[in-house]
Order: C-alpha cells, then sequence, then structure tokens
C-alpha cells in the first residue's frame, strides 16, 4: 500500500506514526508501506497561522 494513501486515509498521521503502526502489525491487511512521503499541501495548510492585525 502507498504510504501517502495511508497518510490521507488514516486522518493525516505523520509518516512516521503510519510506518510503526504499520511495522507493528496495527493495520489489518496492511503488511507492508511503498512510496516515499510526499509533501502534504492539506497538512501545510492545517499548521499555517492567520496573524491577528
Amino acid at each position: 500500500v502507498d504510504i501517502n494513501l495511508m497518510h490521507r486515509r488514516l486522518g493525516h498521521l505523520h509518516f512516521d506514526a503510519v510506518r510503526r503502526m504499520v511495522n507493528d502489525g496495527r493495520v489489518q491487511g496492511v503488511t507492508r508501506l511503498s512510496g516515499k512521503p510526499d509533501i502534504c499541501e492539506h497538512c501545510i495548510m492545517g499548521k499555517m497561522r492567520k496573524l491577528s492585525f
């Protein structure tokens, strides 16, 4: 399963946490991850702060 797909399906969970869950066997039916983590625009937007004026 692609790591970016799992990241989105698990509610934009941190990539390291996604890897740990799969490696520990906590995700049923997924035994390994493929691909490299991409930059997630939704996560970047969620971390942005609006300046007060």
